[in-house]
């Protein structure tokens, strides 16, 4: 979470929580209100089994759309890919 701390207010982020399913806890956008990403972030909890391949295609089609000079995509998982 300290990381988002490092972040500066005209960077934007987001947060795709994904296990059978993918939802976006946090879409990306500029980071106005770092508590409130870092409040969806902790929301997180391992559960179900781990559908890797659909979030990350959503998550690169909305990094396509947005608009910014350098785009990442950090994955986190608890679990392998089925």
């Amino acid at each position: 979470m300290f990381q988002v701390r490092l972040l500066a207010p005209a960077d934007q982020l987001g947060v795709l929580a994904f296990d059978e399913a993918c939802r976006w806890l946090s879409p990306i956008h500029r980071l106005t209100d770092k508590d409130q990403v870092i409040k969806d972030i902790n929301k997180l909890t391992a559960t179900g089994r781990t559908d890797m391949g659909p979030a990350i295609e959503r998550a690169y089609l909305a990094l396509r759309e947005a608009v910014a000079d350098r785009k990442h995509m950090i994955v986190l998982t608890d679990g392998i890919s089925h």
